[in-house]
Parts: C-alpha cells; structure tokens; sequence
C-alpha cells in the first residue's frame, strides 16, 4: 500500500509518479480513482451590473487554478469530514457569522444536519443551491423532498435556490479568506456575508488526476474512455468506476 496522490504516468518505462517524487513500477494497472468535488471558481460576474447567470463571463465548471482561500473547503473523504468538523466546533461555532453551504446534494444535507447537532443555530446556515437540469436530483421523491424542505424551514436555515458563485469578496483576484459572497441567478443576484464556505459542487476527476492521464496520452473525453472490456488504449491499463466512460461507438454516454 502506497499513500499518496499520482501525478504522472509513464506509459514506457511502466511507472506511476506519486506526489511529484516517488516512482511505483507496475506491471498491469487500473485506474479507478473515482469522483471528487474541486474547489469552486466564481465566474467572475459583477453583481453591480445585475447580470443574470446566463450573462456570465465564465463557465461555473471550470477548475479554480489559484491557491483556494483558507475559509473555503471541500469535503471527500471521512478524513476531511472529521478534520471539518473539528475546525468548525473550535474556531466557527463560538462566532455570529454566517456559515455558506454551495451544491445540491446528499452530501449538502448531511453537512447541514450534522452542524446543527454541532450547536450551530439554522439561521447562520445558508444553503445555496446552483442550478441543475431535473427537477429533483438529490432524494427523487417530491414527498422525501418536501420533508427536508420543512425540516429546513423549521431548523431556520436559509435556502436559495438556482444560484450561481460569482465573486468572492467583490472581485475576481486571488484572496486569503472569504468574507462575503456573491451569487447570479435567471432574475436578481444576491450577496452574503459569511465566515466560511463550504463546497460540495462540480463533482468531476481530481485535475492532478487528469494531468497525469492526459500527459500520458490516455483517451479522454470528459472521462476517461474504455472499452467493454475496461481497457484504455493502453493494453496495460485499465480503467473502471465514476471516473470511467465507454467509447463513443457503444452510445451509451449516460451509462
């Protein structure tokens, strides 16, 4: 077992480059590092101007390629859970500032339920969901839906709903913390005031991930591409999961 995070791959001499400096040699090797959720990039929308999340000047997706400022996490593993949570009871439970939760998800939720059992009241949570495509992503149940809406309203926790991040801090630029936040939507935009952020949008293959597959030329077309067989077009390596999508002549891109 070897910790760390691969940063190259080098298809010829058969090695993975672990961490920029440590080099693992492999005879077959499968890459199924599945899907984690990337710091978010605002899109750099001035809100004075009141445009609207169609008149963005960049796409919401792409990656944030600027040192993340320290009040603004990600939560993958039960690692940065735990990390999460011992940060928050110590140095944001004792304050009045307001807390942002950004994204639409399982996690979203359960992020917000276990603050409030950590003592935050609902009123300094704020739950921003940006848009998305269906109707109902998350539970896929109007009922199931509905229940946690109430139970939401009832804790007092603020939910917007169809939200885009547009700026941090009133600009564009690389900041340390995150003091306020800027959001577009389909009508008017909104800014809150915050202490922290909390990210659980843009799900998508780790970048250093990425780099390393498309530097080593494996085939990739938003994932990486296999066959029925999971081989890349790299007959030593293979790749299966979340991270993984068939070749275009299967059809079948939503599978």
């Amino acid at each position: 077992v070897v910790y760390g995070s691969m940063t190259a791959i080098d298809r010829k001499k058969k090695l993975i480059t672990v961490d920029g400096n440590y080099h693992v040699p492999y005879d077959h090797l499968i890459l199924s590092t599945g899907l984690q959720y990337q710091y978010p990039c605002p899109t750099g929308a001035d809100i004075k101007t009141l445009p609207t999340s169609k008149e963005v000047p960049n796409r919401p997706d792409r990656f944030l390629n600027m040192a993340a400022p320290k009040n603004l996490y990600i939560v993958n593993d039960y690692f940065d859970a735990a990390k999460l949570l011992h940060t928050f009871e110590k140095k944001y439970l004792p304050k009045e500032e307001k807390i942002i939760i950004y994204g639409n998800c399982i996690e979203a939720f359960t992020c917000i339920q276990a603050l409030l059992q950590l003592g935050f009241a609902g009123p300094r949570i704020v739950f921003v969901k940006p848009p998305t495509i269906e109707e109902s992503i998350v539970f896929n149940n109007p009922e199931v839906e509905g229940a946690i809406s109430e139970a939401l309203l009832a804790a007092g926790v603020i939910t917007q709903v169809g939200y885009l991040l547009a700026q941090w801090n009133d600009c564009d630029s690389q900041i340390d913390y995150i003091t306020n936040a800027s959001f577009t939507s389909d009508s008017k935009p909104m800014k809150v005031e915050c202490c922290a952020f909390i990210s659980y949008y843009n799900r998508t293959v780790d970048y250093s991930a990425f780099k390393a597959i498309n530097d080593a030329c494996l085939v990739f077309d938003s994932r990486l591409v296999i066959d029925s067989n999971f081989h890349t077009n790299d007959a030593s390596i293979r790749g299966a999961g979340t991270m993984t999508k068939f070749q275009r002549i299967y059809y079948a891109d939503q599978w």
